[in-house]
């Protein structure tokens, strides 16, 4: 999971640089979904039967991640999950661009989601003699930017 929150987000569908993007978890599970609402209705020619058409979309990001073999001080451990608590903590409305990844393997390319966000989920778990867990919901606001699908033989 990458967050830039340095760019700001008014007006802007998608960052112009990657170089703002910080690396804040190696998620053991992450995902992506998105829906869309139906807009029904009817009219005389319909019959009285209902028809719908698409309406809006609603999207969200999630991940679970682990803060394990790291001391408190350690950066890792505060980009990890420090950032994405400070970021939940937020009275600003929170609203910074996030990115998912899903690394090229085995000759398969690289997936990302790419769209502005806010933290509307944050949760974490220490079990006795485990690491510390962390669970975070990303609500999308607008577009979601989507990797260019290459796959080569």
């Amino acid at each position: 999971m990458y967050i830039d929150d340095v760019t700001p987000t008014a007006n802007t569908l998608r960052p112009a640089t990657q170089d703002n993007y910080k690396l804040v978890a190696c998620w053991t599970s992450n995902g992506f979904s998105q829906t869309t609402a139906g807009n029904e209705f009817t009219n005389k020619c319909s019959g009285g039967n209902a028809e719908s058409a698409p309406g809006t979309k609603s999207s969200s990001m999630t991940g679970s991640g682990q803060a394990f073999g790291l001391t408190e001080d350690e950066e890792e451990a505060q980009a990890n999950f420090e950032t994405i608590l400070n970021l939940s903590n937020a009275d600003d409305g929170n609203v910074h661009f996030v990115k998912i990844v899903r690394p090229a393997v085995d000759g398969l390319p690289a997936v990302w989601r790419e769209a502005k966000a806010w933290i509307s989920d944050y949760s974490e778990t220490g079990d006795d003699i485990a690491p510390l867990t962390f669970d975070a919901t990303w609500t999308v606001t607008g577009r979601v930017f989507t990797s260019p699908l290459v796959v080569t033989p």
